[in-house]
């Protein structure tokens, strides 16, 4: 099994890629797609990897893979097949390159060479749609001479949606097609990765994602933490979140809390709003282009549970997907979120939470992202 190196990508693909089959990476125009190789690279680094570049300089791909908290020994040690340097009329520097790189058929001559010479275990293609304008008659030539390719390695090409009709050619000869779209909702521009084919049982919902510098990481932009005063918001903000920061008077938050978190693969932004009645107008100003909400509840006073039950009814019109964090588990007066859920009289997903311990939170947290994830479509 090869990883992806992308973990919510793994879980969708029920481990990763099978070796020796062919995996499309399709992006449309100004994704960036070459990130989800490089994911693919260090996360496999007993893995021997040759690399075909076709629209760079070898040495462009390696400054830009350096970007990234990746292993540069991982990188330095790919063995790079130059199919760019003489279509320009230029000699090459790498140990591997095409003779003509205006010829498909001189560069799967050249990869041929690199993949046997270095008994690789994955060849990558950047970029295939590249390759195919050099002369579209040739997929399905090209494409055979890559399914030989692959009895001896795995072969993943990326690939750059321009034409929808030649995609749908493309995709229908590879064994895996990993799509990533980029769409505009609720005013946001959002980016997406989606499993669309692959061998036996895989997961097609559409994760958002963003890239950083630690690469490609599931991003949720908004979720909001809300609950009734004194139910532990902002210890819950400031214990999971890499970074936060809070308007606070007295003891209590007075404006909102914000925290951001990077985690096992994942970012979001966490919005907290106050407990008083008073500042309920917040969570109308904050529902706006929110994705989940976490309700925080003081299971030691179940007094406070219909103020709880009102702010949920509150947020519930905005049909976002939200669990219920029964924080204060630690305290002896604490109800079990088995109870809390029954006097709540909800079926939504109930934690067990300790804030000033961050026992539970982060649990909570990774639940609702998965909730959101799972609902996303494309």
């Amino acid at each position: 099994m090869i990883l992806s190196g992308i973990s919510k990508l793994d879980e969708h693909l029920n481990g990763g890629f099978s070796e020796n089959k062919m995996v499309l990476i399709s992006s449309v125009p100004g994704m960036n797609s070459r990130v989800f190789a490089y994911h693919l690279v260090q996360a496999n680094p007993k893995l021997k990897v040759c690399y075909v570049v076709e629209n760079a300089f070898p040495d462009q791909i390696r400054r830009d893979s350096s970007r990234y908290l990746f292993s540069e020994t991982q990188f330095n040690k790919i063995a790079y097949i130059d199919a760019f340097s003489t279509a320009l009329g230029l000699p090459s520097k790498e140990k591997y390159s095409a003779k003509d790189a205006t010829s498909i058929d001189s560069i799967i001559e050249s990869a041929e060479h690199a993949v046997d010479a270095e008994k690789a275990d994955v060849l990558v293609i950047d970029s295939l749609s590249g390759m195919l304008g050099k002369n579209p008659s040739k997929l399905s030539k090209m494409i055979e001479s890559l399914r030989k390719l692959s009895d001896k390695c795995s072969v993943v090409c990326l690939y750059t949606k321009w034409d929808a009709s030649e995609y749908n050619d493309v995709k229908s000869r590879f064994d895996y097609v990993v799509e990533i779209k980029s769409v505009e909702e609720r005013l946001l521009s959002r980016s997406y990765f989606k499993v669309v084919k692959a061998p036996g049982e895989f997961n097609s919902t559409a994760v958002p994602f963003r890239i950083g510098f630690d690469g490609v990481a599931v991003y949720v932009p908004k979720i909001i933490i809300t609950g009734p005063f004194h139910a532990g918001k902002t210890t819950f903000i400031h214990k999971v979140s890499t970074k936060a920061v809070s308007v606070n008077r007295m003891g209590t938050t007075i404006a909102l809390d914000h925290g951001y978190v990077e985690h096992s693969g994942f970012s979001v932004d966490l919005f907290g709003t106050p407990g008083q009645e008073r500042f309920e107008f917040m969570l109308d100003i904050l529902n706006k282009d929110a994705f989940g909400v976490v309700l925080i509840v003081d299971s030691t006073k179940p007094e406070t549970f219909e103020r709880a039950k009102r702010m949920l009814a509150h947020v519930s019109r905005y049909s976002l997907p939200y669990i219920i964090a029964a924080n204060k588990q630690d305290l002896p007066s604490a109800l079990k979120p088995e109870k809390v859920r029954e006097i709540m009289e909800t079926d939504a997903k109930v934690i067990g939470t300790v804030a000033t311990t961050g026992e539970g939170c982060m649990e909570a947290l990774k639940m609702l992202i998965d909730m959101i994830v799972e609902q996303e479509t494309l």
